[in-house]
């Protein structure tokens, strides 16, 4: 691999490891939380790293975590 690959954000890190704890695959949680696998592909991999309020609020019921959690996960991703 190059050096270019991107670290893991907090957020991608902690809905990865959440999704993995509930067995889901990328599709598994695209499709409970009403959005594309992509976009889960592009949160998971950090390419996107401020994901709107609502698909966020989404990935938080599908996983059952409390959406805060996420938010504040993605503020500490920004400083």
């Amino acid at each position: 691999m190059t050096g270019s690959k991107k670290r893991r954000t907090p957020l991608a890190q902690f809905i990865v490891r959440e999704r993995y704890g509930k067995g889901m695959r990328q599709i598994d949680l695209a499709k409970a939380a009403g959005i594309t696998k992509a976009s889960v592909i592009n949160i998971e991999s950090g390419k996107s790293m401020t994901p709107a309020p609502q698909t966020l609020h989404a990935i938080a019921e599908a996983l059952e975590v409390d959406a805060r959690e996420l938010f504040d996960l993605m503020e500490a991703g920004e400083s």
